[in-house]
Protein backbone atom coordinates (compact mmCIF):
# COMPACT_ATOMS: atom_id res chain seq x y z
CA UNK A 1 0.00 0.00 0.00
CA UNK A 2 1.41 3.00 -0.87
CA UNK A 3 2.03 5.63 2.63
CA UNK A 4 2.05 9.34 2.76
CA UNK A 5 5.41 10.07 1.80
CA UNK A 6 5.56 7.48 -1.00
CA UNK A 7 2.05 8.22 -2.86
CA UNK A 8 2.92 6.72 -6.20
CA UNK A 9 3.07 3.09 -4.62
CA UNK A 10 6.06 1.98 -5.60
CA UNK A 11 8.98 1.41 -3.33
CA UNK A 12 11.66 3.90 -2.73
CA UNK A 13 14.51 1.32 -4.03
CA UNK A 14 12.46 0.68 -7.58
CA UNK A 15 12.34 4.66 -7.69
CA UNK A 16 15.86 4.67 -6.73
CA UNK A 17 16.68 1.92 -9.32
CA UNK A 18 14.52 3.67 -12.07
CA UNK A 19 16.82 6.87 -10.95
CA UNK A 20 19.96 5.00 -11.19
CA UNK A 21 18.82 3.04 -14.79
CA UNK A 22 18.28 6.61 -16.37
CA UNK A 23 20.88 7.93 -15.78
CA UNK A 24 23.13 5.77 -17.35
CA UNK A 25 20.92 5.28 -19.93
CA UNK A 26 21.40 8.96 -20.95
CA UNK A 27 24.49 9.67 -20.18
CA UNK A 28 25.59 6.37 -22.27
CA UNK A 29 23.41 7.72 -25.01
CA UNK A 30 25.40 10.58 -25.28
CA UNK A 31 28.77 9.37 -25.16
CA UNK A 32 27.93 6.97 -27.73
CA UNK A 33 26.22 9.78 -29.81
CA UNK A 34 29.41 11.63 -29.38
CA UNK A 35 31.67 8.71 -30.43
CA UNK A 36 29.45 7.75 -33.40
CA UNK A 37 29.39 11.47 -35.05
CA UNK A 38 33.05 11.48 -33.85
CA UNK A 39 31.94 15.46 -32.69
CA UNK A 40 31.97 16.38 -28.78
CA UNK A 41 34.47 13.46 -28.03
CA UNK A 42 36.02 16.15 -25.47
CA UNK A 43 32.45 16.96 -23.42
CA UNK A 44 32.00 13.35 -23.32
CA UNK A 45 35.09 12.20 -21.68
CA UNK A 46 34.99 15.31 -19.75
CA UNK A 47 31.39 14.35 -18.09
CA UNK A 48 32.76 10.31 -17.91
CA UNK A 49 35.47 12.00 -14.86
CA UNK A 50 32.00 11.57 -12.73
CA UNK A 51 32.74 7.95 -12.86
CA UNK A 52 35.25 8.45 -10.69
CA UNK A 53 33.49 8.25 -7.14
CA UNK A 54 31.93 4.97 -8.35
CA UNK A 55 34.89 3.57 -7.22
CA UNK A 56 34.61 4.34 -3.68
CA UNK A 57 31.03 3.53 -4.13
CA UNK A 58 31.28 0.16 -5.14
CA UNK A 59 33.71 -0.48 -2.43
CA UNK A 60 30.86 1.43 -0.03
CA UNK A 61 28.23 -1.09 -1.14
CA UNK A 62 30.64 -4.29 -0.53
CA UNK A 63 31.11 -3.13 2.90
CA UNK A 64 27.78 -3.08 3.75
CA UNK A 65 27.97 -6.83 2.71
CA UNK A 66 26.78 -8.90 5.85
CA UNK A 67 26.26 -12.23 4.23
CA UNK A 68 29.92 -13.08 2.87
CA UNK A 69 32.53 -13.74 5.18
CA UNK A 70 35.27 -11.99 3.43
CA UNK A 71 33.27 -8.84 3.98
CA UNK A 72 32.64 -9.72 7.89
CA UNK A 73 36.71 -9.95 8.11
CA UNK A 74 37.43 -7.00 6.61
CA UNK A 75 34.71 -5.03 8.16
CA UNK A 76 36.23 -6.07 11.35
CA UNK A 77 39.84 -5.67 10.41
CA UNK A 78 40.12 -3.07 7.77
CA UNK A 79 37.73 -0.28 9.03
CA UNK A 80 40.48 2.46 8.41
CA UNK A 81 40.45 1.59 4.69
CA UNK A 82 36.41 2.18 5.22
CA UNK A 83 36.81 5.23 6.90
CA UNK A 84 39.18 6.89 4.23
CA UNK A 85 37.25 5.14 1.45
CA UNK A 86 34.43 7.12 2.67
CA UNK A 87 35.91 10.21 2.91
CA UNK A 88 37.06 9.79 -0.58
CA UNK A 89 33.44 9.12 -1.99
CA UNK A 90 32.57 12.29 -0.34
CA UNK A 91 35.50 14.08 -1.90
CA UNK A 92 35.20 12.84 -5.16
CA UNK A 93 31.29 13.40 -5.11
CA UNK A 94 32.24 16.77 -4.23
CA UNK A 95 34.59 17.66 -6.65
CA UNK A 96 33.50 15.41 -9.34
CA UNK A 97 30.19 15.23 -10.05
CA UNK A 98 28.23 18.07 -7.51
CA UNK A 99 31.11 21.07 -8.92
CA UNK A 100 32.55 19.39 -11.90
CA UNK A 101 28.95 19.26 -13.68
CA UNK A 102 28.45 23.12 -13.70
CA UNK A 103 31.70 23.99 -15.04
CA UNK A 104 31.37 21.75 -17.91
CA UNK A 105 27.57 23.25 -18.63
CA UNK A 106 29.42 26.23 -18.75
CA UNK A 107 32.29 24.90 -21.01
CA UNK A 108 29.66 23.79 -24.15
CA UNK A 109 27.50 26.40 -23.79
CA UNK A 110 30.57 28.92 -24.07
CA UNK A 111 31.73 26.65 -26.68
CA UNK A 112 28.55 26.73 -28.79
CA UNK A 113 28.30 30.22 -28.29
CA UNK A 114 31.39 31.59 -28.69
CA UNK A 115 34.22 28.85 -29.92
CA UNK A 116 32.18 26.92 -32.66
CA UNK A 117 31.34 28.85 -35.74
CA UNK A 118 27.98 28.15 -37.84
CA UNK A 119 28.91 25.95 -39.91
CA UNK A 120 30.26 23.50 -37.53
CA UNK A 121 26.86 23.99 -35.40
CA UNK A 122 24.88 23.22 -38.50
CA UNK A 123 27.13 19.65 -38.94
CA UNK A 124 25.33 18.86 -35.64
CA UNK A 125 22.58 16.94 -35.01
CA UNK A 126 19.88 18.73 -33.05
CA UNK A 127 20.43 16.04 -30.43
CA UNK A 128 23.85 17.42 -29.89
CA UNK A 129 22.86 20.90 -29.85
CA UNK A 130 19.98 20.28 -27.22
CA UNK A 131 20.51 17.11 -25.42
CA UNK A 132 23.82 17.01 -23.90
CA UNK A 133 23.23 20.09 -21.63
CA UNK A 134 19.51 18.91 -19.99
CA UNK A 135 21.14 15.52 -19.95
CA UNK A 136 24.06 16.16 -17.63
CA UNK A 137 21.84 18.98 -16.08
CA UNK A 138 20.15 15.67 -14.92
CA UNK A 139 22.51 13.90 -13.35
CA UNK A 140 23.69 17.17 -11.61
CA UNK A 141 20.54 17.09 -10.02
CA UNK A 142 20.82 13.49 -9.20
CA UNK A 143 24.03 13.54 -7.90
CA UNK A 144 23.43 16.51 -5.79
CA UNK A 145 20.33 14.53 -4.20
CA UNK A 146 22.68 11.84 -3.85
CA UNK A 147 25.68 13.82 -2.31
CA UNK A 148 23.20 15.13 0.37
CA UNK A 149 22.65 11.47 1.49
CA UNK A 150 26.64 10.88 1.35
CA UNK A 151 27.23 13.61 3.40
CA UNK A 152 24.62 12.88 5.98
CA UNK A 153 26.22 9.53 6.47
CA UNK A 154 29.73 11.13 6.29
CA UNK A 155 28.72 13.51 9.15
CA UNK A 156 27.50 10.58 10.86
CA UNK A 157 30.24 8.26 11.00
CA UNK A 158 32.36 11.50 12.27
CA UNK A 159 30.48 11.78 15.36
CA UNK A 160 29.64 8.75 15.83
CA UNK A 161 25.49 9.04 15.65
CA UNK A 162 23.81 5.62 15.26
CA UNK A 163 25.93 3.33 16.83
CA UNK A 164 25.06 2.00 20.23
CA UNK A 165 27.53 2.33 23.19
CA UNK A 166 29.44 -0.93 24.26
CA UNK A 167 27.41 -2.90 26.48
CA UNK A 168 30.86 -2.10 29.34
CA UNK A 169 30.08 1.76 29.06
CA UNK A 170 25.87 1.48 29.05
CA UNK A 171 26.97 -0.21 32.18
CA UNK A 172 29.45 2.08 33.65
CA UNK A 173 26.95 4.77 32.51
CA UNK A 174 23.96 3.26 34.82
CA UNK A 175 26.21 2.43 37.85
CA UNK A 176 27.32 6.15 37.76
CA UNK A 177 23.46 7.46 38.57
Amino acid sequence: FPSPSNAAGTSPKVKELVLILLHHATSAGCVVAASWTTRNHYYACFSGICETSTIFLTILSLSKERESPLMVWANKHLQPFFVANGLLLWLSFLLCRVVMFPLWIWQIWHDYTYVLSAEQLAQMHWLECYGYIPTVVFIWVLSCTWFLKIHKGMLKALTGGGTKPAPAAEAAKAKSK
